[in-house]
């Protein structure tokens, strides 16, 4: 069977958040949308992951109304550790892709590290999981 997408929400309790907050990217509130647009694209997104993940995200970040975010992403390995998951069959490529931002007024002085993002490799069966940090 295939499946364009599974859905799942929940609360990790007594785990430490695995982000690094010295990474990512500062984007203005002009700029989010085409920013997130282009890094799903060197992500490796299909078109239609890339509106689905856009037309959900965009206005939940946009409606906190910040002049700034701070964008990164959880990836496979920290996505793992933080909350594991198994798929029977085991899938051949498994990617795990979880959105963590914070709204800011201001444009921090200290710059962060641009992230070093997967790309997704679509051989076999593989999965792309999706999401983000609801605030």
């Amino acid at each position: 069977n295939q499946y364009p997408y599974l859905y799942w929400a929940g609360n990790r309790i007594g785990m430490k958040y695995p982000i690094n907050p010295h990474i990512g990217w500062i984007v203005s509130n002009q700029e989010l949308p085409m920013f997130l647009d282009t890094t799903l694209d060197t992500i490796g997104f299909t078109e239609k992951e890339k509106e689905d993940f856009l037309s959900y995200w965009v206005p939940v970040l946009l409606e906190k109304d910040a002049a700034w975010y701070h964008v990164r992403f959880l990836q496979t390995s920290d996505m793992n550790m933080f909350i594991p998951m198994e798929i029977h069959p085991t899938p051949d490529r498994y990617y795990r892709l979880f959105l963590d931002w914070m709204p800011l007024s201001d444009k921090p002085a200290i710059p962060v590290a641009p992230q070093q993002l997967d790309t997704i490799v679509r051989k076999g069966f593989t999965v792309v999981e999706w999401g983000g940090l609801k605030q």
